[in-house]
């Protein structure tokens, strides 16, 4: 069993991630100000082949933006590039990444 767990110390918060949550968050964070199309995320998270609705995509960013405590009308962290995509951005924020095998 793995573990995969997100530290916020700016905002006092510790979270467990589901493994699609955990994929998701770390691709943006890993390439912080990288615009990411829905599509190359799809791919990163499923299987090719695998069948999924379009949006499913946002469905994950939107519950991910819930736990790290984002305001859906300014985030913080993850950002909506209109057109483009999405991209994680860093500005004045601590965000540390573990997965610990059990």
């Amino acid at each position: 069993m793995t573990s995969r767990s997100v530290v916020l110390p700016s905002r006092g918060i510790s979270l467990e991630l589901m493994p699609l949550e955990f994929t998701l968050l770390s691709t943006l964070f890993n390439s912080t100000g990288q615009v990411f199309l829905r599509r190359e995320l799809l791919d990163r998270l499923y299987s090719i082949g695998e069948a999924v609705v379009d949006r499913v995509t946002e469905v994950h960013l939107e519950k991910l933006r819930q736990q790290i405590g984002e305001d859906p009308d300014t985030p913080t962290y993850i950002h909506t590039v209109r057109g483009a995509g999405y991209r994680f951005c860093v500005v004045c924020c601590y965000l540390k990444i573990n997965e610990i095998d059990l």
